[in-house]
């Protein structure tokens, strides 16, 4: 039955404060694959000498807004330094890691931290820098799976100052590793290694992923991006405390006059912006045309 917006029984409110809607969209939308390829490429130009300032000068050519340039920089430096110190710390450097396990292995220790195995759908998602994307990843993954088979070369000439069998059958490993077949079979085999339910996503009914953050809806704070919370969605949209959107206020004066159904319209729309369903509410907008129902 429908319910009124006088009724005694209204909607909370999500957090003690009233969300303030502004005229930015607020659908969610999948994330933009291509940050995904300019983290990949700024952490092959870092490898190959190109300083950070020059990089993100490069992306500011190409259109990205200077924070994002940033971010994507420091994203790709944060890579570069994690599979460095995993090459370092955990790769294996002995002839008995010459088979698909140990490659397998190789790859999760240079790149794990950036990859995932959807188990139902027996897709891949990588982390972009704000949120887990299934659009581009598996080519994220083969990038990964050619840097982790030609790691192998290098750990053949530190093999070599000790052992110099060992050091051989490592570089024949290597220069098997870099087909197709031996590619494939170490990101097939790497999947159990990264792989997450779906039920594992965007699990916080509380927290709303957005461009520059993610937002506590339950004091409307704003806290930095992080892969662990597995936000595999994200709003089109910038979080700003202070924004204010004078032709929407405008709008709702006009089609909706009463302050008390703006107030519950509000607190309908915050809901909304959160994961709880605990007030099995489902409202229907109406009117006889022509007054604001699709806006």
């Amino acid at each position: 039955r429908a319910i009124e917006p006088h009724s005694t029984r209204v909607l909370r409110a999500p957090h003690p404060k009233e969300i303030v809607m502004t005229d930015r969209t607020s659908t969610l939308a999948l994330v933009n694959p291509d940050r995904l390829g300019y983290v990949s490429e700024a952490q092959r130009q870092l490898e190959n000498g190109k300083t950070p300032a020059d990089w993100i000068a490069e992306l500011e050519r190409r259109g990205v807004d200077r924070a994002d340039a940033e971010l994507i920089v420091s994203e790709a430096e944060d890579f570069n330094r994690r599979a460095a110190a995993a090459q370092n710390a955990a790769a294996p450097t002995h002839h008995e890691h010459t088979n698909d396990v140990g490659n397998a292995a190789r790859l999760v220790a240079r790149h794990g931290d950036s990859i995932r195995f959807v188990a139902e759908s027996q897709t891949w998602i990588a982390w972009n820098g704000k949120a887990w994307a299934p659009r581009g990843a598996r080519g994220a993954v083969e990038r990964h799976a050619k840097d982790t088979a030609k790691s192998i070369y290098d750990e053949a000439k530190h093999a070599r100052e000790s052992d110099a069998s060992a050091a051989e059958k490592l570089g024949k490993w290597a220069h098997q590793s870099c087909n197709s077949s031996r590619l494939e079979a170490m990101m097939r085999t790497a999947r159990s290694d990264v792989e997450v339910a779906w039920d594992e996503l965007d699990t916080d009914p509380w927290a709303l992923n957005v461009e520059n953050g993610i937002v506590d809806l339950t004091d409307g704070t704003l806290r930095p991006h992080d892969p662990a919370e597995l936000h595999s969605k994200m709003a089109a949209a910038r979080f700003d405390p202070a924004a204010r959107a004078p032709h929407w206020e405008a709008f709702l004066a006009e089609v909706l006059p009463e302050p008390e159904t703006r107030a519950w319209v509000q607190r309908a729309v915050g809901y909304s912006a959160c994961g709880e369903i605990g007030e099995h509410v489902l409202p229907f907008p109406y009117g006889s045309g022509a007054n604001g129902k699709s806006v």
